[in-house]
Formats: structure tokens, sequence, C-alpha cells
């Protein structure tokens, strides 16, 4: 195999590699970010039930 073919191989191939990694991780803070706002909501929900109650 001609190391010139090799080293285009390669590089495609850590190409694609990292746009997977990149949506890896965008997939993944994806996924944090709407995790964090149902959490925030739900809190938000009992601060504001709590709050009822205690008027």
């Amino acid at each position: 195999m001609p190391r010139n073919l090799w080293a285009g191989v390669k590089l495609r191939y850590n190409k694609r590699v990292e746009k997977d990694l990149k949506g890896f991780l965008i997939y993944k803070t994806g996924i944090l970010y709407e995790g964090f706002e149902r959490i925030k909501g739900f809190i938000l929900e009992i601060l504001n039930q709590e709050g009822e109650k205690g008027v």
C-alpha cells in the first residue's frame, strides 16, 4: 500500500471520528441540559407549592 494513500485514509478516518465525537458530545450535553431544565422546573414547582401552603 503506497504511503500517501494510507495517510489519506488515516486522515479521513480521524476526521470522521472527530465529527462523531463532536456529535456525541453535543448529544450528551443536550441530554444533560434537558435533564437540568426538567429538574429546575421540578424544583420550582415544589417551591411554588411550598409557598402556597405557607401563605
